[in-house]
């Protein structure tokens, strides 16, 4: 947790950077950054580059991370005994930590921590939607399907745009309808009434979430 929260905070700055300058390359739209239209929009609507900057690029992650770890600490102060609710406190530290490091970015050296950590949060939350509630993994194959996810982020965030990456496509939806899956077939043949409703919140807080 110190880890993560200290290369979180010390992105924050380069995060901003990234934010407040302007982008000219296509990739620009899909992440958020600001367009030279973009600062015009903004302009007309009163709003400075600064601000969109403080609001989009640090704001929000941050109120996401916080979120993330927040529900960790909770999970972890009330069920630190058992093994299930260990585990998605991890996952949600993990997985909420690594989405708003940008110290790769400026400095390469950070680069394999931070893909380190996106490798480890992205198979914790495929391995959390495989088990829970009961951290079992029902089906039972499911588990080498866990396995298989698992080898394929391996290229997916280590090497990005590589031959090798055969979650960047059609894939990655089938690997989502499997997490779907694995919860609804746990859901009607499996689960207690009690981890039904542990259910339905999971649902209800990343439905939430998104």
């Amino acid at each position: 947790a110190v880890i993560i929260l200290g290369l979180d905070v010390a992105g924050i700055p380069y995060a901003y950077a990234r934010y407040v300058k302007t982008c000219t390359s296509a990739a620009c739209a899909e992440s958020g950054r600001l367009t030279p239209e973009g600062i015009l929009d903004l302009q007309q609507l009163g709003i400075s580059p600064q601000f969109y900057a403080s609001y989009v690029g640090v704001g929000l992650a941050i109120i996401v991370a916080l979120v993330f770890f927040a529900v960790a600490a909770v999970i972890y102060w009330r069920r630190s005994n058992d093994r299930m609710a260990m585990f998605a406190s991890f996952t949600l530290l993990i997985f909420g930590g690594a989405a708003i490091n940008d110290l790769a970015g400026a400095h390469p050296a950070f680069q394999f921590p931070a893909d380190l950590l996106n490798f480890i949060g992205q198979v914790s939350f495929v391995v959390f939607f495989y088990i829970f509630p009961d951290g079992r993994f029902e089906p039972r194959w499911t588990r080498w399907l866990a396995l298989t996810v698992a080898l394929l982020y391996i290229p997916d965030i280590f090497f990005p745009g590589s031959a090798l990456d055969f979650l960047d496509g059609p894939l990655f939806f089938v690997f989502i309808a499997s997490l779907v899956f694995a919860q609804v077939y746990r859901y009607v043949r499996v689960s207690s009434p009690a981890q039904r409703q542990q259910t339905k919140w999971v649902v209800f807080g990343f439905s939430t979430a998104l």
